[in-house]
């Protein structure tokens, strides 16, 4: 996917999510799955009430969520826009940021482990537009 498409969709994403907040709610399981893109042109955030449960300590998809989240952490719009993140990674290099032969495995990589930068998943991705000469 393009930058343009990408930040097109994120931003939709990350407005909706203020839009919530201004009313009191936090997602808490901002993924893919909890958002619809219509023709990539409109985003819909869905899923507002319970993230899924993973294990007795977290909820939500584990590819997705903030280190806090992780841990069993109080959440706020913060672990949203960590989550956003991983999204519009995901979108860049049609790759979750990260991957593990397990739950378990991925939620321990949240906490403990760098994410590879966007370019070496996909070498000569970039964010924005060369000039021409």
């Amino acid at each position: 996917m393009s930058f343009d498409q990408a930040k097109s969709i994120v931003a939709q994403t990350g407005q909706a999510l203020l839009e919530a907040q201004k009313v009191g709610l936090v997602h808490r399981d901002v993924a893919p799955r909890t958002s619809s893109c219509l023709l990539r042109v409109d985003v819909k955030i869905i899923n507002f009430p319970l993230a899924k449960p993973i294990n007795e300590k977290v909820s939500g998809v584990a590819a997705y969520l903030s280190p806090e989240q992780v841990q069993g952490n109080q959440s706020d719009q913060r672990s949203n826009t960590y989550s956003l993140a991983a999204i519009l990674y995901h979108l860049l290099t049609g790759e979750q940021p990260f991957q593990g032969p397990s739950v378990q495995a991925v939620l321990d990589m949240q906490v403990s482990t760098p994410v590879l930068p966007p370019t070496q998943r996909r070498p000569g991705a970039t964010c924005h537009q060369r000039p021409t000469s």
